[in-house]
């Protein structure tokens, strides 16, 4: 939620993407009602690709994945 809303506010987001996009992953209902736009607006632009169909949102977010965000947002 807090990189969409950063994205969003430094102008590199607009608009909202369906949370159509959310149906291919197999834990989409363990993803707060709060943050499901955020997740599928990430999701949309490709700066989160989940993993084993899976998006993790009850898990630990690790430097790793944060650093891939990191990645593919400057390199976007």
């Amino acid at each position: 939620v807090l990189v969409e809303r950063a994205l969003r506010v430094a102008g590199k987001l607009q608009g909202d993407a369906g949370l159509s996009v959310l149906s291919g992953f197999t834990d989409v209902n363990d993803i707060s009602d709060y943050a499901k736009q955020s997740v599928a607006n990430l999701v949309a632009e490709g700066l989160v690709l989940g993993s084993n169909n899976r998006i993790k949102p009850k898990d630990y977010f690790t430097r790793e994945e944060a650093a891939a965000i990191i990645y593919r947002i400057y390199y976007k």
